[in-house]
Order: structure tokens, then C-alpha cells, then sequence
């Protein structure tokens, strides 16, 4: 998530070089090699509802697709141009880094517990 945070507040001085965009928009992409590791979390953690657990991760992917484009079209259409679709997502990122880190906070609170009952 902090590799998608960095990249995607950096397009925004990226995108008036083509060349620099292309550079931008490739390492952007790699965040997405994040997404196997998600799955696999969600497979460890979910061994009794595996289906149901991949069957919600595609729809937390879905649902972010839609607000981060929701959320960049509000920013285009507010007169910041495309380019400011970068911080935008950086925000949403930072956001998504924020849950994440509350997410496995809870989880070691919950098995930290458990383990002394």
C-alpha cells in the first residue's frame, strides 16, 4: 500500500513528461502484485469460508474500482486536470494503509487473546 501511495502522488510530477508518466503509470502497476498476497491472507484467515472470502475480496476490488474512479472523476471534473487523479488515489491509498494497519492490529490483539484464555 505505501508502494501505491508513493507512485501514485508522484504521477502527478510525472505526468507532464510522457516518458516519466510511462515510468509512473509501470511502477503503479507493480502495486498490483499486491493482490496475490491479499488473496492468500484472506485464505489463511478464512479457512472454513474460503469461497465466501474470495468472493469478498472481489468485491472490496470492485468497490474500490468504483470510488477511486468516482473519486479521480470529481477531481477532473473540479478543474484539476487528469494528473491530479495521482494524489487522489495517493489519498485513498494512504486511507486503504491506514485500515490495513488496523486490520492486523486488531487481528494480534484477538490472537494475542486467545491464546491466554
Amino acid at each position: 500500500m505505501l508502494w501505491n501511495a508513493v507512485f501514485l502522488a508522484l504521477f502527478w510530477f510525472a505526468a507532464p513528461s510522457p516518458m516519466m508518466a510511462g515510468v509512473s503509470l509501470f511502477l503503479i502497476g507493480i502495486g498490483f502484485a499486491l493482490v496475490p498476497a491479499l488473496q492468500s491472507r484472506l485464505m489463511e484467515v478464512a479457512p472454513k469460508a474460503q469461497l465466501l472470502a474470495a468472493a469478498m475480496n472481489h468485491l472490496a476490488f470492485n468497490l474500490s474500482n468504483a470510488i477511486r474512479a468516482w473519486t479521480g472523476g470529481l477531481a477532473i471534473s473540479a478543474g484539476l486536470g487528469w494528473a491530479s487523479t495521482g494524489p487522489v488515489g495517493a489519498g485513498l491509498a494512504v486511507g486503504d494503509l491506514a485500515i490495513m494497519s488496523l486490520s492486523a492490529l486488531l487481528t494480534n490483539r484477538s490472537n494475542s487473546t486467545e491464546k491466554t484464555i
